[in-house]
Parts: structure tokens; C-alpha cells; sequence
């Protein structure tokens, strides 16, 4: 009987750790790891006439839920940077599973 017992448990714990799923990335990167997205505002344009005041917000979404949402402050169409000075957002966004 004893090693019937003992032959169940070892058989219920090689089971156990054999049967982890894993997900493998369809873009080949770690999914543990995330991804790195990044955001730049900037113009080429000489827009320094436009006193107009603009808004951007920017945000990342999946079929469920908002992963990062952010606004910047309010500024004049004249105040966009160009590209010498563009402004640059970097998120690193993980998968939800």
C-alpha cells in the first residue's frame, strides 16, 4: 500500500510539472519581457502663425482593456517641436493573457 501511495504522488507531481503552458511569441520576442512602444510629436512644418490651441493624448488598447493612457497640456498649434526637439514616449506594454 506504501508504494502504491508513494507511486501515485510521484506520478501526480512529474504530471504536474510537465503540463506548464507556455505561450511563444508570434513576433519571436519573450513574452515576459513586453514590448517597447514609443510615441514622438514633432513637425516639419513652420506653423509658428498658428496661435490655435491643440490637445494630444495618447493611449495603447487590446480588445479588453486600455493598457496606458496619458495627456499632455494644452499648447498653441506655434509650440509643437520640430524634429531637433520632438518629444519622445517610451512604454513597455506586457501582454494580458
Amino acid at each position: 500500500m506504501k508504494f502504491f501511495s508513494i507511486s501515485i504522488v510521484a506520478l501526480l507531481i512529474v504530471t504536474m510539472e510537465s503540463c506548464k503552458k507556455t505561450y511563444p511569441s508570434s513576433d519571436g520576442e519573450n513574452p515576459g519581457t513586453g514590448r517597447k512602444i514609443r510615441f514622438q510629436l514633432y513637425t516639419d512644418k513652420d506653423f509658428s502663425a498658428e496661435t490655435s490651441v491643440i490637445k494630444f493624448s495618447i493611449f495603447i488598447r487590446n480588445a479588453r482593456t486600455t493598457l496606458f493612457d496619458s495627456s499632455f497640456a494644452s499648447m498653441q498649434i506655434k509650440d509643437i517641436p520640430d524634429a531637433a526637439h520632438k518629444l519622445v514616449i517610451e512604454k513597455t506594454v506586457f501582454r494580458n493573457r
